[in-house]
């Protein structure tokens, strides 16, 4: 069956992948980079020259006909229901094929990457209090066919090494990362993941990032860092957020950062003071991936500068800020720490 359009055409038959340049080039690394090998040959001829096209009437064939493998001879369009379809089934077999065949080796090397974690050769100083911390429940199948279905399309190693920190989290204890922390997990960039890795060290208590910008530039973060992070969900770029706390004569924490704490008190009245600073708020999937994206903890630098931050930002003499060791953390949630160790912070 053919139809009369009309189309000059000019194939080269010898012109291999390998030979193509720009766009074209880009287009066929990229199909055969996800579709495996037998597709190169889409790409051994190809259309170079096309003057005049009748569009109405390819559209009409296309339309009456889009169930068959269409393809151009001559000045004609023609329908092959023979060798062109088998090869066209043969090639979707193919495609099938080498796309499962990928996902479940990216699967197997995110399981894989978990369990060794699990079995203490990769156990990293972010989840040490998370795995000491072991629960009886079972992980839910619908989270875990979410990750697996998601986990399939994960092939970088950085990546891979992300998505099995949060299998063994989940694994250690279930129901601590959400179907919608997956889902944000699952849209992140490798460039996005490596922006939060770099100011995941500077959150504080899982929480929160304290908002001074000259602190923050001179720890090379800028506000571009802080928006972007908004975009990818992980963090509220609003910085408007502040956290208030009345303070009295009793010592209380009031910055957690992990092997430090900041306490505040009252020095000698009886009456209660308010002390406040500024943040940016982690969304929930922020809190919840910064327990795994976190390589190292909040350096002692780090937390004088923003204690000597909070210091210079209130100004009342009646209220005095101490930086302490924490000694340990107990079960029941609270942190024991000496009153009298004080690590010296500027004025």
């Amino acid at each position: 069956m053919a139809v009369d359009v009309n189309v000059e055409v000019k194939m080269d038959a010898t012109e291999t992948v390998k030979d193509l340049k720009g766009p074209i080039k880009r287009l066929a690394d990229g199909v055969c980079n996800i579709f495996g090998k037998p597709f190169e040959a889409f790409f051994h001829r190809r259309e170079t020259d096309a003057k005049v096209y009748r569009v109405n009437q390819f559209a009409t064939v296309l339309k009456e006909h889009s169930d068959l493998p269409i393809i151009c001879k001559g000045d004609s369009i023609e329908i092959d229901n023979t060798s062109d379809f088998e090869a066209l089934c043969a090639r979707t077999g193919q495609r099938l094929a080498y796309q499962e065949i990928t996902k479940q080796q990216n699967i197997e090397t995110i399981i894989g990457k978990a369990i060794a974690e699990l079995e203490g050769k990769e156990v990293s100083a972010s989840q040490a209090f998370q795995l000491s911390q072991p629960s009886d429940e079972k992980i839910s199948p619908e989270w875990m066919n979410r990750f697996i279905n998601a986990a399939g399309d994960i092939s970088t190693k950085e990546m891979q090494e992300l998505w099995a920190k949060v299998l063994t989290g989940e694994a250690v204890k279930p129901n601590s990362y959400s179907l919608r922390t997956l889902e944000c997990l699952r849209n992140l960039s490798s460039s996005d993941a490596q922006l939060f890795e770099k100011i995941s060290e500077f959150i504080i208590s899982d929480s929160f990032l304290f908002n001074d910008n000259e602190l923050n530039t001179r720890y090379g973060i800028t506000y571009r860092d802080i928006l972007d992070l908004g975009d990818c969900g992980l963090i509220n770029p609003s910085g408007f957020n502040s956290r208030n706390m009345f303070v009295s004569k009793q010592p209380q924490i009031l910055v957690d950062f992990g092997e430090y704490i900041l306490v505040a008190s009252v020095v000698s009245s009886e009456k209660e003071h308010t002390i406040s600073f500024a943040d940016y708020l982690l969304t929930r999937a922020g809190k919840e991936l910064s327990r795994v994206a976190r390589k190292k903890s909040v350096s002692l630098d780090y937390a004088k500068d923003v204690s000597s931050a909070i210091k210079r930002n209130n100004k009342d003499n009646e209220i005095s800020l101490t930086l302490h060791n924490v000694i340990q953390r107990n079960a029941d949630g609270t942190i024991s720490y000496d009153l009298h160790d004080i690590i010296a912070v500027s004025p």
